[in-house]
């Protein structure tokens, strides 16, 4: 699947706008093509570096 692919399923399935994409959304398209996403909320820098310890994948958002 190409990334435009990717990006156009986004926008079909209202996860990506003209304004971005909402926080609630990151992770949908990643969950749809079968990988196991785990949000957490307010997460700490020893969060992360436990997560990352552990061998998982991390991405960060950080909202102002």
């Amino acid at each position: 699947m190409t990334d435009e692919q990717l990006r156009q399923e986004s926008i079909v399935s209202g996860w990506l706008t003209s304004q971005g994409t909402q926080l609630q959304h990151i992770g949908k398209l990643s969950e749809a093509h079968g990988l196991t996403v785990t949000r957490k909320y307010h997460a700490s820098l020893d969060d992360i570096t436990s997560a990352l310890s552990q061998g998982a994948m991390v991405m960060v958002c950080v909202d102002e």
